[in-house]
């Protein structure tokens, strides 16, 4: 029992350590690619291509995993560096600091929380709306 007890600690413990990796590792990648990351705003980093939507509904948007700038176009229908909200990770800054997304993020406020838009987390884009209007 104390084994078992003591592999679940572990497991924790290196999860803990993981997420606070990740965390870091995402917000050093915002400072890197926007020089007014110290403003109080809500980054949407999206791997890939994202959505015309998310485009206008976001305060700051940032593309990652970016293929081909002509893909992106073709895939959203619009020239995304039309967009002052939007940033580009055009030398893949992601890979160098160990951010790799499935789903959408969200990095809140000077990197004071994180959180994915995914099936496991319907509520983020709620939350998001919430953070958007209260500014």
């Amino acid at each position: 029992m104390r084994i078992f007890l003591f592999l679940i600690s572990l497991t924790f413990l290196f999860e803990n350590c993981s997420q606070n990796a990740d965390h870091q590792n995402l917000i050093n990648l915002v400072e890197n690619l926007d020089p007014n990351y110290n403003k109080s705003m809500a980054y949407v980093i999206i791997p890939d291509a994202g959505c015309p939507g998310c485009l206008s509904a976001a305060e700051q948007i940032l593309l990652t995993d970016i293929l081909s700038f002509k893909e992106v176009r073709i895939k959203l229908g619009v020239d995304v560096e039309d967009y002052n909200n939007v940033i580009l990770d055009k030398k893949n800054m992601a890979a160098k600091y160990k951010v790799s997304l499935f789903y959408p993020a969200v990095l809140y406020s000077r990197g004071e929380r994180i959180e994915y838009i995914s099936p496991d987390n319907p509520h983020a884009i709620n939350n998001l709306k919430s953070y958007l209007e209260t500014k």
